[in-house]
């Protein structure tokens, strides 16, 4: 293996990890809407107004555009550099379903993150409450399966994911390997689970009535009930005020 190929490896690896102690972080802050609107709009201001939000933001996203690059520049060199005849052999028969499509499920995780961040950090919060953004969103049947069905593949991405890191770090040894194996899903469904537990509260627990929406209103809504209507006006007074006086 290239010199190149190695340092690619690691430094995804590297990046890899940095972007799960960021899920962590945001999984841990994001458990505070199950203790309703006050605690998560105050958590959700502190960050808007903390001078290293901005640092911070910028920081992960080079982390993660750095992360997407060297897997997809991996992921072509491996397809270039291997038939597939001697990648199913090297894996012994252990190949899985995840380990054989991290590029979709990567590919799935870039998306799932860029609606994520559209709908929630520029989406429109009814009386300028993130808490009611999320929870009027979660109670959407649509968004509450486009969210389980991606956090599923992104666990599974995570899942073959962390165990490489392991590798590329030099950190499975013959030893350590069987607890590494098993720690490595077992995260990965930590995580997937907590961020999906979040959505499913708010669909089954909420009441519709307790937050806005962001239906169109209707036309009894638009136009006060107590505004009369206009009534045609009668045929005789019609002629009557045609008529000039002196006819």
């Amino acid at each position: 293996m290239q010199l190149s190929s190695i340092i690619k490896k690691v430094v995804m690896a590297l990046t890899g990890w940095l972007l799960i102690g960021f899920l962590v972080a945001h999984l841990m802050g994001n458990f505070l809407l199950l203790q309703g609107s006050e605690r998560y709009d105050a958590y959700s201001a502190f960050l808007e107004h903390n001078p290293l939000l901005l640092p911070a933001e910028v920081a992960l996203v080079l982390i993660f555009v750095v992360h997407v690059y060297l897997a997809v520049q991996l992921s072509w060199e491996n397809m270039k550099a291997r038939p597939t005849e001697y990648a199913l052999r090297q894996t012994g028969g252990q190949s899985v379903w995840a380990s054989r499509n991290m590029l979709i499920t990567g590919l799935i995780t870039v998306i799932f993150v860029v609606v994520h961040i559209w709908q929630f950090k520029y989406g429109t919060r009814p009386e300028h409450s993130l808490w009611q953004l999320v929870v009027s969103s979660f109670q959407n049947p649509t968004v509450v399966v486009f969210y389980l069905l991606c956090l599923a593949l992104i666990g599974l991405h995570l899942s073959h994911g962390i165990g490489s890191t392991f590798q590329s770090l030099g950190l499975r040894s013959h030893s350590g390997r069987p607890r590494l194996l098993g720690a490595s899903p077992a995260l990965a469904f930590l995580l997937a689970a907590g961020f999906a537990s979040l959505p499913l509260w708010v669909f089954l627990t909420s009441k519709r009535s307790d937050v806005q929406t962001f239906s169109s209103p209707k036309i009894d809504q638009v136009v006060p009930a107590s505004v009369p209507k206009p009534r045609p006006q009668s045929t005789s007074n019609q002629s009557s005020t045609s008529s000039l006086p002196g006819e």
